[in-house]
């Protein structure tokens, strides 16, 4: 591990500013000996009279405490996403890490940034992560983005399982040492994904962090086990409920509603998180990998549109099978005079004011997706829609997922799009179909019309070309003027809105003085880094900030810099404000 002058100056300034976590971690190491120093590298406890040391704990789970009973099971992370409101993803985040530290954990294998891969089928684990967009992903992860991750406050990073440049992550000084404590000054440990190698000197920090983050006066509780009842659920249903509700035209009391898909529910007994197979024949709540959901609960959107039926003394109709015929059968349900009606398409649909059909997309840690749509659900939307001219289609994906066979079909009159969500799935969907929530969310990827519009698909072999550099989904769809389906941040409710004009102040002529950041390192970064200018954009619901690099950048224009969702009144304006730091007007330069 190299260091320079500038890098100990700039770690003198950060332990500066954290004086009595520093003096606590030198109290807590001077004493020990070498064989006490490797148990504390090696995440070991030990006990002796000068200096006891208790090992960190960590557990899987974003979006709840994975494999773990009496929990409770949040929006999986893009479905959380979806709602661009940083008070509901902040929300949803503090409500899970009360449950991790009541139950005795100290470190949680969570944020997942990214994966950004390029390949909309890969990436498996997409549906625990955010979005591809860096600075979507990165807002969400820490409510700033991964350099304000450390500077806010991220103490803990695991290195994978991959090679960077031929070698192991774990073992790669370059990107361990040089980028991640030299560039962005982070003080924290680092500790390895399964499998992956241990890097002694990247883990060498671990005793800092305790400090940092205040573990020492924490009263961390007991850990229990995964089956021992501990009372951490709190009343978070609501919360989950509102997350998932967020993210068409509402139904006024219909006579007649009827469901079609496997996605409608119920549910199959042997998981809630899916299957390899990519579309699953089940209500779809969440993808299955070290985030993946433990469900106390799961309220299906048959359950929740069953009540909403009594309610209005109305009628539900169903056909929950992706490939329903009358040869074949299926979880059906017919009412009618006399002997009944029988049940098909047709028959269902004459009769209904709605027609709902439900699709999903499953993708896993171990199994990335072999396709971006399903023939079968694709086929039953299209037997639905050509029965009846009111069809709403409900789709939960992980990644995203081509519509196309039947998006421009004329009855298909509305689409709820989102991610995965969670326990209280049912009743968001059912809150939105019926308008108690007027849905305001965005969406994180790009979909394209064609498969092939992608910029890259799925590369078996050790060695993979990519070729499209910093241009990765809407990027490269504007960089080659390829027509999306709907771009990344598109996204309608039941009212309109439109923008207003847009004016920027300067407040800080200093950062236009110099070209690069000169500041001392700080936690993220250089100080200066961090220093900010601020514009006004009059507008509604979600504004979105975006701006463009001069052309020797050789950056994809535009690019996403901000965003702020803001509730509004009808008839009403709202004034949105954006602050723009150095880095968020810089660009990435291997060769400055």
């Amino acid at each position: 591990m190299h260091t320079s002058k500038v890098d100990i100056v700039g770690y003198l300034h950060i332990f500066m500013q954290s004086a009595e976590a520093c003096a606590k971690a030198k109290a807590c190491v001077t004493p020990l000996n070498t064989i006490q120093k490797i148990a504390i590298v090696m995440a070991s406890s030990f006990t002796s009279d000068n200096a006891p040391w208790t090992a960190y704990t960590n557990t899987d789970g974003v979006s709840g405490l994975n494999f773990y009973m009496y929990v409770s099971a949040f929006p999986k992370g893009n479905a959380n996403t979806v709602t661009w409101n940083r008070d509901l993803i902040t929300a949803q985040f503090e409500a899970a890490s009360k449950a991790y530290f009541a139950t005795g954990w100290d470190v949680v294998d969570g944020a997942l940034l990214g994966p950004l891969g390029c390949v909309p089928e890969g990436i498996g684990r997409q549906n625990g992560a955010f979005s591809l967009d860096p600075l979507l992903s990165d807002v969400a992860a820490s409510t700033g983005p991964w350099w304000d991750a450390i500077n806010v406050g991220c103490m803990a990073v695991m290195c994978a399982m991959p090679l960077v440049n031929d070698t192991h992550s774990c073992e790669n000084n370059q990107p361990l040492s040089g980028k991640l404590k030299e560039e962005l000054g982070f003080p924290g440990f680092v500790y390895p994904n399964e499998s992956a190698q241990f890097s002694s000197y990247a883990s060498a920090n671990a005793v800092l962090p305790y400090y940092l983050v205040g573990l020492d006066t924490s009263d961390l509780p007991e850990q229990t086990d995964y089956n021992t009842y501990r009372n951490v659920r709190g009343n978070y249903s609501s919360l989950i409920r509102q997350i998932g509700g967020e993210g068409g035209l509402p139904l006024n009391k219909p006579h007649c509603v009827s469901l079609y898909g496997s996605h409608a529910g119920p549910n199959f007994a042997w998981s809630v998180a899916g299957t390899t197979a990519d579309a699953f024949e089940g209500h779809l709540v969440s993808g299955g990998e070290s985030s993946e959901l433990s469900c106390p609960c799961l309220v299906t959107p048959f359950q929740s549109l069953t009540q909403r039926t009594i309610k209005d003394d109305s009628m539900i109709w169903w056909i929950m099978n992706n490939t329903y015929s009358s040869s074949i059968g299926g979880q059906t349900f017919g009412m009618g005079g006399g002997t009944g009606v029988s049940p098909s398409y047709a028959n269902y649909a004459s009769a209904s004011a709605v027609c709902l059909a439900f699709i999903n997309s499953w993708s896993g840690e171990d199994a990335d997706r072999s396709e971006l749509s399903s023939d079968a659900q694709d086929e039953m939307v299209l037997s639905v829609a050509d029965n009846y001219n009111n069809t709403i289609v409900v789709v939960n994906v992980s990644r995203p997922r081509v519509l196309d066979a039947w998006i421009e079909h004329e009855n298909v009159t509305a689409v709820i799009y989102s991610g995965l969500l969670g326990q209280e799935s049912g009743n968001a969907t059912a809150d939105v179909l019926y308008g108690d929530v007027n849905p305001s969310g965005k969406l994180i990827h790009t979909i394209a019309k064609n498969a092939s519009d992608y910029p890259a698909s799925v590369c078996s072999t050790t060695d993979c070309t990519l070729s499209e550099g910093a241009y990765i989904y809407y990027q490269w769809f504007d960089k080659e003027d390829i027509e999306p389906r709907y771009t990344f941040g598109h996204g309608l409710s039941y009212t309109t809105s439109s923008h207003g004009s847009v004016t920027t102040t300067i407040t800080n002529s200093y950062i236009l003085a110099s070209k690069y950041a000169t500041g001392q390192l700080g936690l993220g970064g250089q100080v200066d880094l961090f220093d900010e200018n601020t514009g006004f954009l009059d507008g509604a619901e979600v504004a979105q900030l975006y701006v463009s690099n001069p052309e020797e950048a050789s950056q994809p224009v535009p690019i996403l810099r901000g965003f702020e969702k803001v509730n509004i009144t009808a008839g009403s304006t709202s004034a949105v404000s954006f602050s723009l730091r150095r880095r968020d007007v810089s660009y990435w330069d291997v060769s400055a």
